[in-house]
């Protein structure tokens, strides 16, 4: 796509929001040498040589408007939500959040407590139902059962399934595979694989002990034709080890990239563990992103290595993915502000297999209700309006419309307070910013972006 056609298919993707007038409020990153001037309201930037460019460009910008985010009010019934299918797991990941919540069980959800739910919560016209766990695919025919009753009263919904990948050679469901069920009911979803078979094992084993690397590899190679394994996300895994790891960020982002670029998979996702709660239930300083200087100094350094072979990819003319940098990204680029990262307990929540109804598909402490009792207003009103304007801090942050203000949930697992954000994930997501910052000046970012259907405002990066 030629530069000339980018700018109009962004601007045709232009709406109005409300804006409110404010004076402009800069603010410079220094990224691997560059200078890079941001005015937070209006998320335009710079790459500046000089402080007589930076003087210039503050002269020439008067009064600018920043973004309004209307008052929200939580529509009666969820949009989507996520099906807690089962506790249960073959696996016993190190870091699993799911495993310190619950007593190990055998619990598998109903689909009568599915039926009770969909009636008096969901809307009739609900986009999207997600299945989790534990490990889903241990409970194939459940899923069918329930995919069939959503499939009656919506016929346009979209069906998910997050899964560590083991099964999805089994036959399932009248089919030979599951990969070949989800794809015959084009699911998309999410496999997790934390990077090669030293690093993935050394966490992610059976419940017996062994690794599971081979066999997950394996049938996403041997099923990398059907729909479901072409489109699902890679997702990884790293903790505190990964500072003094033979293995490092940028090997691991590659060669999930690689396994990308070989068909399997659409996008990628590499996140710390910090940010899947492991962190404050184990006790397990390794499974734990310390907040400290000298290993975000590392961290730091580790993330700078991998985006710059990131920026290395683009210009040779391939497309990786990377979904926590290229969010950050897209937000800058596109000037698309966010100041709530999800829409859990307002258009979006979850069900346990009891019949909790979580405003997160992270359920301890998310509760907002129950099948039985319905929906504690008071609850679910802490989500609907905890969005940046009432998180701690966030209004004095430069990169407060980037960043999307943090996860509520992990404010509660740390503080038990979801208007104060985490320190460490508030140190993460300035990491990608500062990565952002680094793609905007080395490489050509329109060729990974894709144009949002709705935008705020224009797209152009200025200088």
């Amino acid at each position: 796509m030629t530069d000339q056609n980018m700018e109009k298919k962004t601007e045709s993707c232009q709406v109005q929001r409300r804006t409110y007038p404010t004076k402009a409020e800069f603010h410079e990153f220094k990224v691997e040498g560059n200078r890079h001037l941001l005015e937070s309201n209006t998320l335009k930037t710079w790459l500046v040589k000089t402080d007589e460019d930076v003087d210039k460009i503050k002269q020439g910008i008067g009064e600018v408007s920043k973004p309004i985010f209307p008052a929200y009010l939580p529509p009666s019934k969820f949009e989507s939500v996520t099906l807690q299918l089962t506790r249960a797991c073959n696996m016993a990941c190190s870091y699993c959040f799911v495993k310190n919540y619950y007593d190990p069980k055998q619990d598998m959800l109903s689909l009568d407590v599915v039926k009770q739910f969909a009636e008096q919560h969901l809307k009739s016209d609900y986009t999207a139902v997600s299945f989790f766990g534990g490990e889903p695919t241990l409970c194939m025919d459940r899923m069918e059962e329930i995919r069939q009753y959503c499939s009656t009263r919506s016929p346009h919904i979209r069906f998910n399934v997050t899964t560590n990948g083991t099964l999805l050679d089994k036959p399932a469901c009248g089919f030979p595979s599951v990969a070949e069920y989800l794809s015959a009911h084009k699911f998309g979803g999410i496999v997790s694989i934390d990077g090669p078979p030293e690093v993935h094992d050394k966490y992610r084993t059976y419940v017996g002990g062994k690794g599971t690397f081979a066999d997950i590899l394996r049938n996403l190679e041997n099923l990398k034709d059907t729909s479901y394994v072409k489109v699902v996300t890679l997702r990884g895994t790293f903790t505190t080890e990964i500072v003094k790891s033979e293995v490092s960020l940028k090997e691991r982002l590659q060669f999930l990239n690689e396994l990308m670029y070989r068909g399997i998979g659409q996008h990628v996702s590499l996140e710390p563990v910090v940010l899947s709660e492991a962190s404050c239930i184990s006790g397990d300083k390794e499974l734990t992103i310390i907040n400290q200087d000298d290993v975000f100094a590392a961290l730091e350094k580790q993330y700078m290595d991998a985006t710059k072979w990131f920026a290395e990819e683009v210009n040779q003319g391939r497309k990786p993915h990377w979904h926590q940098v290229v969010k950050m990204l897209e937000r800058m680029y596109f000037r698309r502000p966010a100041f709530q990262e999800c829409g859990a307990g307002k258009g979006y929540c979850s069900l346990d297999v009891d019949g909790t109804i979580c405003a997160c598909h992270r359920t301890q402490f998310t509760s907002i209700g129950n099948i039985r009792d319905g929906i504690d207003e008071a609850e679910r009103a802490k989500w609907a309006e905890s969005r940046g304007y009432v998180r701690r801090g966030c209004n004095e942050c430069p990169v407060r419309y980037i960043c999307g203000s943090g996860c509520k949930e992990a404010s509660l697992l740390y503080y038990r307070d979801i208007c104060r954000p985490v320190d460490v994930e508030c140190k993460f997501r300035m990491l990608w910013i500062k990565c952002a910052f680094y793609l905007l000046a080395n490489c050509d970012v329109k060729r990974i972006l894709s144009v949002p259907q709705k935008q705020n405002t224009g797209n152009a990066r200025q200088g």
